[in-house]
């Protein structure tokens, strides 16, 4: 118990509590958009319904990344479907890499020790990228436990320490292709301490990496060939040599340009924090840098040195820093800041090597400005999430998790989400959606130009206030009462409404003509709107078409005429109806002209084949007034 909580381990609960505090509180006040839903969609499919991805999302390389973070987050979502608990996992892994550096720098006494890992808790960009469903935000704390397992892989001698630092060299990519920059650190190790006489932990660990990779492997080069294809393609661009990345990892570790991507080019601090907190990112700079040259002197001297922690550790410090910026100083694709957080860890580290070499007392002094430092930037961390979290901030992070779950939290039945788009791969809206309602009956549809009403128990959720359907909604059922969700201060609400009766719905009846796809149109109306004229049509759903996807078309005709005058095809949202839905669709026209007629009916997107009707009379359905 004493040694539970000896002076320093009371240091490092403080630091740990620190970090804790700024990477897991308001756990919903995080972005939840395209990259965090398609993640948990994925992991959730794994987790939930036992299918195995062999590929993981899309990176912004433009080719897939590997499945490895997708099985990381199956682990909370094993545990539950609410993504605020993988939110938490992220943070609380993040914390215990905190633990890590502060083990990785008592290699040098507890004050480097104790520096190290207040400037690594209090970084504002690794607090950003420690706080949702990124692959990236498991760069830092794998390549903190990577150093561990090498110092005492390597400097003590551990044979399973070595195998995790080896494996970990291979898998860290696997989670997100930046961690290839690992690869350069295990290489140098190899060659300065010889580790091929150590074969058989080399053997395991890359055998284990290997086979993480095999399902992607076999994805690739035997299921889907195309995929190989893309990475081609992306290869074959031309690359050019930039300092970009050199930049960005300075700026990672000195605090520079977080606020902005928090809340926007346009967030201003008041005059004294701003003070603060540019000197205390010159401070970093001047800390860094001279830190790294001592590093670099040490690395030096230990070239002969046998293999102890402070030999492997000082060994690896200076490789480990500009080790990011080596693979991406060329690059054929955009470089962005946190393909070098893999290397940020090591800034800190060297903070920490340089106070070892100070007077006692100027260590001390060195401590007391890094907790001033900490202090600065975790109040203003503080600051800009709960701002994030109730404002609006132009050009910064989208809305966060909190608005659209305690939206769809609070519809029950079966809710029909309208968004911009229904594709799941694409509309971040529309993957977040089918996430946070993972466990209750959902659809997805195109509120551009559908409106889907459910047959009984439903809700309509509307992603915006300037989404179409919500105005058709509101021109064709104008008593229906809407929910407001409000969003952040100067964001637009979710808006949401029971279902309405649509025998209520005034339009012209037809005798109801069904198609073979399984829609019959039932009626439709016409609508003088300010730019021209708009055509409703009224479907009955009586099956379901869960794979094919359906576009409408709707040709209006001048009288005598044998062709369209204009034409509008759109979609239907097919794979969302279910039997006894209401499906209502529009076109726009201009005016102009006079109206004959207009025919419409549907086909099917992928071979562009129209549905015939069920009577016979060909695939058309002939509207006149």
């Amino acid at each position: 118990m004493q040694t539970l909580f000896s002076g320093d381990k009371v240091f490092l609960y403080c630091i740990l509590f620190l970090g804790a505090v700024l990477r897991l509180l308001w756990p919903t006040y995080t972005a939840f958009g395209f990259d965090e839903a398609q993640v948990s969609r994925l992991a959730l499919l794994f987790a939930q319904d036992g299918i195995f991805p062999a590929l993981g999302m899309q990176s912004s390389t433009g080719i897939p990344n590997f499945p490895a973070v997708t099985w990381l987050y199956a682990i909370p979502f094993r545990l539950s479907t609410n993504p605020v608990y993988a939110n938490l996992f992220t943070g609380l892994i993040n914390v215990a890499a905190i633990a890590g550096v502060w083990r990785l720098a008592t290699v040098w006494g507890r004050k480097p020790a104790l520096v190290s890992a207040l400037l690594f808790a209090s970084a504002p960009w690794l607090v950003f990228y420690s706080r949702n469903i990124w692959s990236q935000n498991w760069l830092v704390p794998l390549s903190v436990l990577w150093a561990v397992a090498a110092v005492l892989g390597i400097g003590r001698q551990r044979f399973w320490w070595l195998v995790l630092h080896v494996m970990l060299a291979g898998f860290v990519l696997q989670v997100h292709y930046a961690g290839i920059a690992l690869v350069l650190g295990s290489a140098w190790l190899v060659l300065r301490f010889k580790l091929w006489q150590r074969w058989p932990e080399v053997l395991i660990g890359s055998a284990l990496a290997i086979l993480c990779m095999l399902p992607t492997f076999r994805h690739i080069f035997v299921d889907n060939p195309e995929t190989l294809t893309q990475l081609n393609s992306v290869l074959d661009q031309p690359s050019q040599l930039s300092p970009l990345a050199w930049q960005q990892t300075f700026d990672l570790g000195r605090a520079s340009g977080w606020d902005t991507l928090w809340l926007g080019t346009d967030w201003q601090w008041p005059a004294l924090q701003q003070s603060l907190l540019t000197l205390g990112s010159l401070g970093l700079a001047l800390g860094i840098g001279s830190s790294l040259a001592l590093a670099v002197w040490k690395f030096a001297q230990s070239f002969s040195a046998p293999p102890t922690e402070d030999t492997v550790l000082i060994s690896l410090l200076p490789i480990w820093t500009v080790a990011s910026g080596l693979f991406f100083m060329r690059s054929s694709t955009p470089v962005f800041i946190h393909y070098q957080l893999a290397s940020v860890p090591a800034l800190f580290l060297a903070c920490g090597l340089g106070v070892r070499f100070l007077p006692s007392r100027v260590q001390t002094a060195a401590l007391l400005l890094t907790v001033g430092i900490a202090a600065t930037q975790a109040l203003s961390v503080g600051q800009t999430l709960h701002t994030y979290g109730t404002q609006h901030s132009q050009n910064g992070m989208g809305t966060p998790l909190y608005y659209p779950q305690a939206a769809a939290d609070a519809l029950p039945g079966d809710v029909v989400v309208h968004a911009n788009s229904n594709n799941l791969a694409w509309d971040g809206d529309a993957a977040s959606f089918s996430v946070l309602l993972w466990d209750q009956p959902h659809r997805v549809v195109d509120g551009n130009t559908t409106l889907l009403i459910p047959a009984t128990n439903g809700q309509l959720l509307f992603i915006t206030e300037q989404l179409p359907a919500l105005g058709a909604h509101s021109q064709l059922f104008p008593t229906v009462t809407q929910a407001a969700y409000p969003r952040r201060v100067g964001d637009s609400a979710f808006q949401a409404v029971t279902a309405p009766d649509s025998t209520a719905l005034d339009f012209t009846t037809i005798t109801p003509t069904p198609l073979a796809n399984g829609a019959t149109l039932i009626g439709w109306r016409l609508e003088q709107t300010a730019a021209g004229q708009r055509l409703y049509t009224v479907w009955q759903i009586a099956e379901a078409q869960p794979t094919t996807a359906f576009q409408q078309f709707n040709h209006v005709y001048t009288p005598g005429a044998t062709t369209p005058d204009h034409g509008v095809d759109g979609p239907t949202s097919s794979t969302a109806w279910r039997t006894g839905d209401t499906l209502i669709t529009w076109a726009d026209f201009p005016t102009g002209f006079s109206v004959d007629r207009f025919e419409v009916g549907m086909y099917t997107l992928d071979t562009l084949t129209r549905s015939p009707r069920q009577d016979g009379l060909g695939d058309v359905i002939v509207l006149t007034e």
